[in-house]
C-alpha cells in the first residue's frame, strides 16, 4: 500500500460534506482548514450547497441563529442521516474572572439556549441519527475572546488560570471539532462537552 493511500485512509473527514457558519473569525478559518486537511468538501453559507452535507459546524453561538439553523435540519432539507451537527460556544464559567458582567451574562444567556437547544434536538433527530453536540470552550488566544476581556485581564493573568499553563488556539479547538465531526465520535450526542483546562 502506498503512503499517499495510507494517507488518504487515516483521513477523518474523507469526502464528507461540511458546512461551516458563523461570522468571519479564527475558528472559522481553523476548522476549513483542518476539515480540509482531513479530507473534506467545505462549505461556508447555505446558499452554496447543492442538496445535503454530512456535517454542520455552527459557530454562530447565538440561540437566533442557532434555532433558525436546526429547524431547517429537523426539516429533512439540509443534513444527511446518520449526519452530525457541532454547536460551539464560550462558557460563561470559563471566563467570568475576566469579562465585564454584562459580557458573561450574555454569553451565560446564549451558550446556555445553544446548550439546551442542542439536547432538545440530539433526542428530535436521533430516529435520523443525526448527531448534535455542543462544545463549550474557555480563553482562547483569538481576536474574538479578547474582545470580551476586562482591560485590566492579560495574558499572565489567564495562564495563571490554566492547569496546562497556555492559552490554546482556535486550531487546537478545530481539533475537537473534528473529532465531534467524525466517526470516531458516532455514538456521542446530545452533550455540551467542555474544551477546556480551567482550574478549579
Amino acid at each position: 500500500m502506498s503512503s499517499e493511500t495510507e494517507k488518504k485512509e487515516q483521513k477523518l473527514l474523507l469526502s464528507k460534506r461540511v458546512l461551516v457558519i458563523g461570522r468571519d473569525s479564527s475558528f472559522r478559518e481553523a476548522v476549513i482548514k483542518r476539515s480540509e486537511e482531513e479530507g473534506a468538501v467545505v462549505f461556508g453559507e447555505i446558499e452554496q450547497i447543492d442538496g445535503r452535507v454530512d456535517i454542520i459546524v455552527n459557530l454562530t453561538g447565538r440561540i437566533q441563529e442557532t434555532t433558525e439553523l436546526l429547524s431547517k435540519v429537523q426539516e429533512g432539507d439540509l443534513v444527511n442521516d446518520g449526519g452530525s451537527i457541532i454547536n460551539l460556544v464560550f462558557d460563561p464559567k470559563a471566563i467570568f474572572r475576566f469579562s465585564p458582567i454584562d459580557i458573561v451574562q450574555d454569553v451565560a444567556i446564549q451558550s446556555g439556549g445553544v446548550s439546551e437547544l442542542g439536547k432538545v434536538y440530539a433526542e428530535s433527530l436521533g430516529n435520523r441519527r443525526v448527531r448534535v453536540n455542543t462544545l463549550l470552550v474557555g480563553p482562547v488566544d483569538t481576536p474574538d475572546f479578547s474582545g470580551l476581556l476586562r482591560k485590566d485581564i492579560d495574558q499572565e493573568t489567564i495562564l495563571a488560570s490554566r492547569c496546562l499553563h497556555k492559552i490554546p488556539k482556535s486550531e487546537d479547538i478545530s481539533s475537537a471539532v473534528v473529532f465531534f465531526a467524525s466517526d470516531i465520535s458516532s455514538y456521542i450526542t446530545g452533550t455540551v462537552f467542555p474544551i477546556e483546562d480551567l482550574r478549579t
